[in-house]
């Protein structure tokens, strides 16, 4: 079994702009990097495995062309006893705002 997820965000890039998408704290999706200046829109449909983790972790950050990634902010959601969620998830960066991430799970 595994889970579905959509996600679209709402951020200012600086050169582009990726999610992470972690289980636990183990990495199990990268989106592709989108250059989007003004609302960057990130429409991948995944399924990832799934082992009964409790925990989903939405991670953005900006690249940059020299490889260098910067955190912008990252969400948790959690899995137990979860059948389907939708809907905005509140990105904190050192205990602020930091903008939304939409998830579909």
């Amino acid at each position: 079994e595994g889970l579905r997820w959509r996600k679209s965000c709402g951020l200012r890039p600086g050169l582009g702009c990726l999610v992470s998408v972690r289980l636990e704290t183990r990495e199990v999706h990268r989106t592709a990097l989108c250059r989007e200046r003004t609302a960057p829109t990130f429409q991948e449909t995944r399924i990832i495995p799934y082992s009964g983790e409790t925990l989903i972790e939405f991670v953005v950050v900006n690249q940059y062309s020299w490889g260098r990634e910067r955190y912008v902010g990252s969400a948790m959601l959690a899995l137990a006893d979860m059948q389907n969620f939708e809907g905005p998830l509140e990105l904190r960066a050192k205990d602020k705002p930091a903008g939304r991430l939409h998830v579909q799970v």
